[in-house]
């Protein structure tokens, strides 16, 4: 009888041992399994966010560069837009001076003499002056011009001109604009686009 009940408790133990191996095996294989999700998700979270933060640093970085890219092209145009009034300012100033009557005189009759080539012939010749130059060298002008033309030259003052001449043929025939603006624009549309290669880094 003793040994019967030894016996019952040895299998009643056993089985007590076998079950709480079992229950620790389960709860260790399912904290395993829940720590292999949390792991999982932690990464999946973690590429998401790396993700993100590359994105984002892509798109401030494209952001950033496509800025200064503007910046320099704003730069760029305002520093091409004071060049060119400058030159235009230099080249008006250093064109007043240098357009003499002498070499006023000289450029009507080339245009007089070009004008005569094509068949015309020069019988009204009308001067679109200065008021400083009607004033002060009319007659140095008209003297100069004298000897080349039948009909004396008749000049007017303009008072959108500084310098220059504009030289009016037989009426609205021919019409020659030598003014001081006129050689302004004629320069700086030449000079202007090489100016700005210049400035862009450039050569043509």
């Amino acid at each position: 009888m003793a040994e019967d009940l030894q016996g019952l408790l040895e299998k009643i133990q056993k089985q007590g041992l076998d079950k709480a191996a079992a229950d620790h095996a389960e709860i260790v294989n399912r904290a395993k399994q829940e720590a292999d999700e949390i792991i999982a998700a932690a990464k999946t979270k973690a590429a998401e966010i790396v993700h993100t933060a590359e994105a984002d640093a892509k798109s401030l970085t494209d952001r950033a560069e496509s800025a200064v890219r503007q910046a320099a092209r704003d730069i760029i145009l305002k520093l091409e837009g004071e060049l060119r009034s400058r030159l235009a300012a230099v080249v008006q100033e250093s064109a007043v001076p240098a357009l003499s009557p002498e070499l006023m005189a000289d450029i009507i009759r080339e245009m007089a003499a070009g004008f005569a080539k094509s068949g015309g012939k020069v019988t009204a010749l009308e001067l679109l002056v200065s008021p400083q130059t009607l004033k002060n060298m009319a007659g140095a002008l008209k003297t100069s011009l004298r000897a080349s033309f039948e009909t004396e030259p008749k000049l007017f003052a303009d008072a959108e001109i500084s310098g220059g001449v504009k030289v009016s043929i037989n009426g609205s025939d021919v019409f020659y604009d030598f003014s001081d603006r006129a050689i302004t624009d004629i320069v700086s549309t030449y000079i202007g686009p090489r100016l700005a290669a210049v400035v862009r880094g450039k050569t043509e």
